[in-house]
């Protein structure tokens, strides 16, 4: 049975000392991928977007972006991630002109959310419009086998499309909505069957990103 999951505004962990856009996947702020949707759409993206071309700009979680934002999946049973991913991602860009398309980052990483390997990286390939969307395409992702306690990270990225990206330009993502087909109803959805791993003893030793023990 295939696994859908909702990017929801829940926050796993702060990285508290960003003071400047963060460009690497190692250094985001981590929200929750569940499997039920939000109660209000929440709002992000990208202001002032350089010229292109680029290899994709990471979505924040404020119009400021000082916390660039990734999303977190419970700690998973063991499982062998191989089937088609379909991404449904409500985007927008403010002018035709800034030739901004949608980026998806799948990634495995250990239950403190350290990036273990990249399972896909898929553009969509076409140019967003200047109005809430879903941006929806399946992509094949590489054969990667998930251990006990792994956790599935998702992050939406602008990228090039339809033209070489503008420079100054917004673009926004809708996240945490309640209504199917509304805004904010972003998610990803896996052709396996996903489940949480329940470990005897949850807390390891060290980690740091505490908050993540607890789910």
């Amino acid at each position: 049975m295939a696994t859908q999951f909702f990017l929801r505004g829940v926050l796993l962990f702060d990285n508290t000392i960003d003071t400047t856009t963060p460009e690497t996947f190692n250094d985001l702020d981590g929200l929750s991928l569940l499997t039920t949707r939000g109660a209000a759409a929440a709002t992000g993206g990208r202001v002032s977007t350089p010229a292109g071309p680029t290899a994709g700009l990471i979505c924040g979680a404020t119009p400021s972006l000082l916390n660039a934002i990734a999303w977190l999946s419970f700690r998973v049973n063991a499982f062998t991630l191989s089937g088609s991913i379909t991404a449904n991602l409500r985007m927008s860009e403010n002018a035709m002109a800034n030739n901004i398309g949608a980026q998806l980052v799948v990634e495995r990483r250990d239950l403190n959310g350290a990036i273990i390997s990249v399972v896909a990286n898929s553009e969509k390939g076409t140019e967003l419009g200047t109005n809430e969307a879903a941006q929806n395409w399946a992509i094949t992702p590489t054969s990667t086998a998930f251990a006990d306690g792994d956790r599935i990270s998702i992050s939406v990225c602008f990228n090039d499309a339809g033209g070489t990206m503008a420079a100054g330009a917004t673009c926004n993502l809708w996240w945490d909505g309640p209504t199917s087909g509304a805004s904010g109803d972003s998610y990803v959805t896996f052709t396996e069957t996903i489940t949480e791993f329940v470990a005897a003893d949850r807390v390891p030793r060290f980690s740091p990103y505490p908050q993540l023990l607890a789910h």
